[in-house]
């Protein structure tokens, strides 16, 4: 039976990349014995290589008939051995509370004016990823790109200060589809996309894959944006991966608005469940209120790293939050266990010996949030918009005319109180008829 490191050894002999665990590495050799049936020189190599396929085909099916039992049985002996060491941050525990090859933390950033509407058909302008090993939730690598706007390419101030990306720095980047495809050379990278097709690079939405919302009267009230529905080839992976955000917003709005003002399909993988790591936090801990970034890690004893609303420091962080609770908490009796009375945020009643034991255990990681392709995008049209803004500044000018005029008369008034009155100046009375 071919082992993993056999097929490691075949892909490092191949020039591939021989990372993964080994359903990963099985799916990359096949791959590359497909596309390449006739790369080795001789024929007798061929043959090898053909029953090297066969036998790695065979091991395949023979895995994936015995895959669950073995998992049952491996998280089962996991459980075992924590229990026995009482050890909370041990690779198993994580490795047990994981579901996924790959963690992915992701938090975009886009434009934004103060006190607007959530309707507001925001651009992304950073596009920020965290690549995190599922089984240690260590950092492995990192994306990070600041992205072009096009419709409205000015940022507000109000955004500048609340991101800190500046003008020039979205100026001189690339584009949101042109990112895209960055991206997905880096998961292909990472083994997590197989070949080299890209659905979203060079394809727009024609007219026909592109839905509009229906013009109502209702519709237009609440400002629907339209539907987008995914038509384009699938991409192969090549391992398990879920994304994980702060909130459900990155991706069902900012990066289905996203798609729809560049008109391409939304990518397969931004249509696969992903993790909101807000809900899980609230739900494990049994809070009655949803916290933020510096909420979360304020009940855990720690301090947010880096800038707030920085894309890639919010990425970070909210990778730091999935592994606290992923690896579990034992009781340290100091002032930063997230146990000690002092933590002003906990709203249950004093910690139980059960609910610490509870705790103890770790979470498990899973998808707690789908998408739904049917759901339409409710945003303005960059038309509204201006609309909106030409009468706020007309209102604002009218006010500031009324102030003006306002404070003349009252100058006058003034004045005329002031006026000492003689038959020169003596103000006229009308005339009697």
């Amino acid at each position: 039976m071919t082992t993993a490191d056999d097929i490691r050894a075949q892909l490092q002999q191949l020039g591939l990349d021989s990372r993964g665990n080994k359903s990963t590495i099985k799916a990359r050799l096949r791959k590359y014995q497909k596309k390449e049936p006739s790369s080795n020189p001789s024929n007798a190599a061929q043959s090898n290589d053909s029953d090297n396929e066969k036998e790695v085909d065979a091991s395949l099916s023979a895995e994936r008939l015995t895959g669950r039992k073995k998992k049952a049985q491996s998280r089962t002996a996991d459980a075992a051995a924590d229990d026995t060491d009482g050890c909370t941050d041990s690779p198993t525990l994580i490795e047990k509370n994981s579901r996924y090859d790959y963690m992915l933390a992701f938090d975009v950033e886009a434009t934004c004016e103060s006190g607007i509407s959530f309707e507001f058909p925001n651009e992304v302008i950073e596009f920020p990823v965290v690549l995190l090993d599922g089984k240690t939730l260590e950092v492995i690598d990192e994306f990070q790109s600041y992205v072009r706007p096009v419709n409205r390419p000015k940022l507000s101030q109000f955004c500048m200060d609340l991101t800190g990306i500046q003008q020039e720095t979205v100026d001189n980047a690339p584009t949101f589809v042109e990112v895209l495809a960055l991206f997905e050379e880096w998961l292909t990278k990472h083994g997590i996309i197989l070949g080299e097709y890209s659905p979203t690079k060079g394809h727009g939405i024609d007219n026909e894959h592109f839905s509009p919302s229906k013009k109502s009267k209702k519709g237009a009230r609440k400002g629907k944006g339209g539907n987008l529905q995914l038509t384009q080839p699938d991409f192969e992976y090549g391992a398990s991966f879920c994304f994980v955000t702060d909130g459900p917003f990155d991706i069902r709005d900012f990066i289905a608005k996203q798609c729809l003002h560049s008109r391409i399909p939304r990518p397969s993988y931004f249509t696969k469940p992903y993790l909101d790591v807000r809900t899980l936090f609230r739900d494990y801990f049994d809070l009655t209120n949803w916290l933020n970034l510096e909420g979360m890690l304020k009940f855990l004893g720690e301090t947010f790293v880096g800038r707030q609303h920085s894309g890639i420091c919010d990425a970070r962080n909210v990778g730091r939050i999935l592994k606290q609770i992923a690896q579990g908490f034992v009781d340290l009796g100091n002032e930063n266990s997230i146990f000690h009375p002092a933590n002003d945020l906990l709203v249950a009643t004093p910690w139980s010996e059960a609910k610490i034991a509870k705790f103890a255990g770790g979470c498990v990681l899973k998808a707690n949030r789908h998408i739904d392709q049917t759901r339409e995008v409710r945003m303005w049209s960059f038309e509204k918009v201006k609309r909106l803004e030409k009468r706020s500044s007309e209102q604002q000018q009218t006010t500031a005319a009324g102030s003006s005029s306002g404070a003349n008369r009252n100058k006058e008034e003034q004045n005329e109180d002031n006026m000492t009155v003689t038959p020169e100046n003596e103000p006229l009375k009308a005339t009697e008829p």
